[in-house]
């Protein structure tokens, strides 16, 4: 796989769902298997998701929710996320 020999310090990732259960989800196949491959070689992963997609999941997971680093949303997400994410030391920035 071409991707193997990239060293990957930060990820920005977007999500169709995030959710503490089933993590960082989306629909395509594909874009999940790079984005799967590009969280588990990443030194930091940060997601990208408008308040729409919190609490959501779709097909497939790429990422546990736990695996991030930093999230970025519009606006506070949900008590249990930003619970979550306090727990488990992820910056949420609004």
């Amino acid at each position: 796989m071409l991707l193997e020999k990239f060293n990957i310090n930060k990820s920005f990732m977007s999500a169709t769902g995030v959710d503490i259960q089933n993590g960082l989800s989306n629909s395509e196949m594909e874009e999940n298997l790079i984005k799967q491959y590009i969280t588990s070689k990443a030194t930091e992963t940060f997601i990208l998701a408008d308040h729409s997609k919190m609490g959501k999941f779709t097909l497939l997971t790429y990422c546990d929710l736990s695996d991030i680093n930093k999230m970025f949303t519009d606006k506070i997400p949900p008590k249990d996320i930003n619970d979550f994410c306090q727990k488990h030391n992820i910056a949420v920035y609004f």
